[in-house]
């Protein structure tokens, strides 16, 4: 139980660090 907690959450902060690198490479794609 204890590992999944950790491993749910390593994943989530992923997803959420994968999300801001898109919209960032979104904001350098609009500003060429």
């Amino acid at each position: 139980m204890f590992f999944k907690i950790i491993g749910t959450l390593i994943i989530i902060l992923l997803l959420f660090s994968d999300i801001k690198n898109i919209k960032n490479k979104i904001k350098q794609y609009f500003n060429k």
